[in-house]
Parts: C-alpha cells; structure tokens; sequence
C-alpha cells in the first residue's frame, strides 16, 4: 500500500535556541535586493506544481534577497477516495525550496530533497544564524520524524545561502549512541572548539563534535574532540604471592643424607662388578 498524506493541520517546527548561545555573533538583518523572493517563490511554485500544489507552511527571508520556503504538495489520495477497510496514515510532508532574485524583476526557485539520512516524510524548521564565523547568517534546518526522545528521526542541515544559491555545509542525522549501545537523540548546539566553530551532539555523557574545516567548506566529525561516557578504571591486577621457597634442611641432616645415598652407590656398583666376589656374598 502507497503512504499516503495529510494535508490539514501542518505547521513548521519551531527550532528551539540552539543557535542562540552558540557564541558565533548573533545573524545580520536580511537585506531585501530586487523582487520579493518570498511571494515570487510561493507564485512560481503554484504556477509549476498547479494543482499538486497544498499549501505554504512557511517563508524565511534570507540575507541579499533570498528565501527558503517550506510547502505541502496535495496528497496522493484524499481521505474520501479511499474504502472503508482501508487504512489512512497522516504523515506530513515537507520539502522545502530556494527563491533567489534575478535581476530586477525575475525570481529562480531549486526545489531541496530531504537529506539522505531522513527514513520518509518529515516536517521542517530553520532560522537563521551565523554560524561558520564569516560574519554572514546561515540558514539553519531541522527535520523531524516521529516524537522527540530514544525513538523517531531528527536531523540537522546546514546551509550558506550568501551566494545567490543554497550550499550544503552540514547534514547529519541528531543521534548519539552510548558506550552501553543505546542510540538516542542528543541536544545539540553551536559553539566553538579550540576557537574554530563546531556542531556539538551532547546526549547522555557522550558527545559528537563536527568542526568548521574553511578549506572543505564543511563541518567535519572530529574524533578527538568527542567523549564517551566516562569509562571505569582499570581495576589493578591483584599480585600474585612469590611461591614460597624451599626451606633449608639442617646441615647435619645433609650430610647424613649425602652419605647414606653414597654408600648405596657404592653398594650397588659392586653388584654389578662379576669379579667382586665378596660383594655378590660369595
């Protein structure tokens, strides 16, 4: 049976503020260069979808003119085209889109996947915020799958939306597994690492640190900055006790010994000589 979704009572997830203590300086106001990106995005896509096209969940303004949009297409079958026994499975349906400004009147619109990591449909949130250092706000997406805790799917995206275009600079699916083997979804934030920006996953006394590498334009996991829980101490080897070593018999008692077993060589050495006559008791 194909999923099916609903398209009532969707609403964009409202990202928490992480974003708002990562101490990378707060996000630069957008700055509005040319047409409306926002209501020639929403046009453009009722024009291309038709009526595919449900509903606009949200809009967010970008820096130099840019916005990010977040809509529902219809679904494949409504609820009353299907049969009774059937079954009905609300599962909303975010994508999400880019609007840039061309020239003075145009407006291009790139439609996103969802991220490679998401296992179906999710919603979606962002926000902005500076978060690589230059001094330029990025945009910021969350998705979202299932309730928030051990189980469901959350992840994170990041994009750098100064250029005209949306660049992927970070996508990762929010989950940390414990030394115990338990995989769970970690709060997480950004901050800065040794003085270069980072993604920090911290859930559980474990953590995932992905740092800003400006060479590769991405955040990338570094090993060593992450922790796990803390690990028990080696327990100490208990120590062997030294065998005991054997305790010297008296020297009187030695020698006593040493000439008991002489004379019975000697003894015996004269048995085995056939020329010994008084040794054979002849």
């Amino acid at each position: 049976m194909r999923r099916r979704f609903a398209r009532d009572g969707l609403a964009a997830v409202v990202l928490s503020g992480a974003l708002g203590t990562a101490g990378c300086g707060s996000a630069p106001a957008p700055q509005a260069v040319g047409p409306d990106a926002c209501a020639g995005g929403e046009g453009h896509l009722r024009q291309r979808l038709g009526p595919e096209f449900a509903e606009m969940i949200a809009t967010q303004p970008l820096p130099r003119g840019g916005c990010a949009l977040v809509f529902t297409r219809v679904a494949e079958e409504m609820p009353e085209e299907l049969e009774d026994a059937e079954e009905m499975r609300f599962d909303p349906d975010h994508e999400l889109a880019f609007a840039f400004p061309r020239g003075e009147s145009r407006v291009t619109v790139d439609t996103v996947p969802r991220s490679a990591a998401a296992p179906g449909p999710v919603t979606m949130g962002f926000k902005l915020g500076e978060v690589t250092g230059d001094g330029v706000a990025d945009l910021v997406i969350e998705e979202k799958q299932g309730e928030f805790g051990m189980t469901g799917y959350r992840g994170i995206r990041i994009f750098d939306v100064s250029q005209g275009q949306p660049k992927e600079l970070f996508a990762e699916r929010l989950s940390v597994t414990t030394p115990e083997g338990l995989e769970l979804v970690p709060a997480w934030s950004v901050s800065k690492v040794d003085g270069s920006p980072a993604v920090v996953f911290d859930g559980a006394g474990t953590r995932k640190v992905f740092v800003w590498q400006p060479g590769q334009q991405r955040f990338v996991l570094d090993g060593s900055k992450g922790s796990g829980a803390a690990k028990p101490a080696a327990t100490a080897a208990a120590e062997e006790p030294a065998p005991s070593e054997p305790v010297e018999a008296p020297k009187a008692e030695q020698k006593a010994e040493k000439a008991k077993k002489a004379k019975k060589a000697e003894k015996a050495k004269k048995a085995e000589d056939p020329l010994d006559l008084e040794a054979l008791g002849l």
